[in-house]
């Protein structure tokens, strides 16, 4: 069977963001057809007991650290918020695509010995007792997967093998994102954002250029890699996956979480076990249909992700508000990692706001809600919980930005606005059995389109178009 390498920044396990759980299934699929090591690039190496799992499932081979670069300008830290912050932003301006888009010599040097055959403990940042528990790696793979385009363009993996990225998150739709959310505030900032998306935009076509092929998560990221064969893999619920998830070791001192039912993805440090399928339909929401239970708006994200932060407190702030003084009884409910007790104490001193904190099954969670919410104004690729929020037969409030990709699904109320966005939110708890069926009409085409055979066939059929070795 060819052998493939997974380059990376994101480790497949524990799959408890959506960043993780797209690696975890890319990683599947891959392996269906091919051999597949896995090689961490950039950020810290993964805890000692994450990496014995790695390592025994994941076929991991070894970690290597970030490259600061010439001068370490990249990573530099500025003390004083005064002086930090505009050297921080003439930093970025003046790197602009080079501050993530550059050719590592160190990386790439690395890769070079990886791909040449020497041990795995050699490799820089190895996990420790990896050697025993892995194979070393072949000289030379039959062809490189990338996660992102900048692992690829660092470790200069094009020299070595054909390359397939998965593009999902561009910079260049990042800064555009920045450009929009700053251009109502500094006129200033969103000049700089929109020059650095530009410079961004140009080195991405030019890197994209030098791949076999790629996957993108939305059909308009396509032109970004115009003239190269492309293909559509949208971001999907890990419960689509039908084999389950290795649980998360809990201390042996320690209780473990009830266990997750089958087709619930956590976001917390708990993971899925046991046979994972595609969620059944939603039961109906007892407070809506009843009113014995107070209706509840759901929120689910990880909190300390700053689009995501950012986004939500906009909607605590200017729009729920608004909601709660039509509907008192209502509750605003979030599931989800918020270490910032800061942020943490301002949410839960509005009323009507409940902070849930990190779940291990969030079927009940979705069970329990009216419909749920997606304030995003920033960010790349698309909002899994957009998708997951549909799959499990609940509608979806959100804004324009946070709809991206999913243009093709029923169950969503794109809003603009905090007027419009409190408009709709009030119109589904005016009327509960409307919000149930927009959610319920929405989940069939939503699991369809979200579904582990559609996701495997996107990866295996541009793989096979391109050549790649089987």
């Amino acid at each position: 069977m060819p052998r493939l390498l997974l380059l990376s920044p994101v480790a497949p396990w524990p799959p408890d963001t959506g960043a993780r759980q797209r690696t975890f299934l890319l990683l599947q699929a891959l392996r269906e057809t091919h051999a597949v090591d896995l090689l961490l690039v950039g950020g810290e190496p993964p805890p000692a007991d994450q990496q014995a799992v790695l390592t025994r499932e994941f076929s991991l081979i070894g970690h290597l650290p970030d490259d600061p670069g010439r001068l370490g300008v990249r990573h530099w830290v500025f003390p004083w918020p005064l002086i930090g912050t505009p050297l921080r932003r003439l930093t970025r301006l003046g790197l602009g695509a080079r501050r993530t888009l550059f050719r590592s010599p160190v990386l790439a040097a690395a890769l070079q010995r990886l791909a040449a055959g020497p041990p795995a403990a050699d490799i820089a940042g190895a996990p420790s007792g990896c050697g025993p528990t892995v194979d070393p790696p072949p000289a030379g793979y039959a062809a490189i997967v990338s996660r992102y385009l900048w692992p690829a363009v660092q470790t200069d993996a094009f020299a070595l093998a054909p390359v397939w990225v998965d593009v999902d998150d561009l910079d260049s739709e990042i800064w555009d994102a920045h450009a929009r959310s700053a251009q109502q505030r500094h006129s200033r900032t969103a000049v700089c954002a929109r020059h650095i998306a530009t410079a961004y935009r140009d080195a991405e076509r030019q890197q994209l250029a030098r791949c076999t092929a790629a996957w993108v998560t939305k059909s308009r990221d396509l032109a970004a890699v115009a003239g190269r064969p492309a293909a559509l893999l949208p971001n999907i619920p890990l419960a689509a996956w039908p084999d389950g998830v290795i649980p998360v070791p809990w201390p042996e001192d320690a209780a473990g979480p009830d266990q997750p039912a089958a087709g619930d993805t956590g976001t917390g440090s708990g993971a899925i076990s046991g046979p994972v399928c595609s969620p059944p339909p939603a039961r109906r929401h007892v407070g809506t249909a009843t009113g014995t239970r107070p209706p509840v708006v759901l929120g689910i994200a990880l909190f300390d992700h700053p689009p995501n932060r950012q986004g939500f407190d906009w909607f605590i702030q200017q729009v729920w508000p608004q909601v709660h003084a039509r509907h008192p009884e209502a509750r605003l409910r979030l599931v989800g990692r918020l270490s910032c007790a800061r942020t943490r104490t301002a949410w839960q001193a509005v009323a009507g706001v409940e902070l849930a904190g990190r779940l291990d099954a969030l079927r009940p969670a979705y069970a329990d809600s009216a419909f749920t919410i997606a304030p995003l104004f920033s960010g790349g690729g698309t909002n899994i919980k957009v998708i997951e929020s549909l799959a499990h037969g609940r509608a979806c409030v959100l804004t324009p930005h946070a709809a991206k990709g999913f243009d093709a699904l029923a169950g969503l109320r794109v809003s603009e606005g905090a007027a419009d966005f409190a408009a709709d939110c009030i119109a589904l708890l005016d009327e509960p059995c409307r919000a149930r069926a927009l959610g319920e009409a929405a989940a069939t085409a939503a699991r369809t389109e979200g579904s582990w055979p559609r996701f495997r066939a996107a990866v295996h059929d541009l793989m096979s178009a391109e050549g790649a070795p089987r």
